[in-house]
């Protein structure tokens, strides 16, 4: 994911892709 951070970036900004990823490839059941 390529993005711009308009706020300080690091691990934070892009925990919720992380998790929303984590999420699409779950199953949802």
């Amino acid at each position: 994911v390529q993005f711009h951070p308009e706020a300080c970036g690091g691990p934070h900004d892009t925990e919720f892709l992380f998790d929303r990823f984590l999420a699409m490839m779950q199953p949802d059941e």
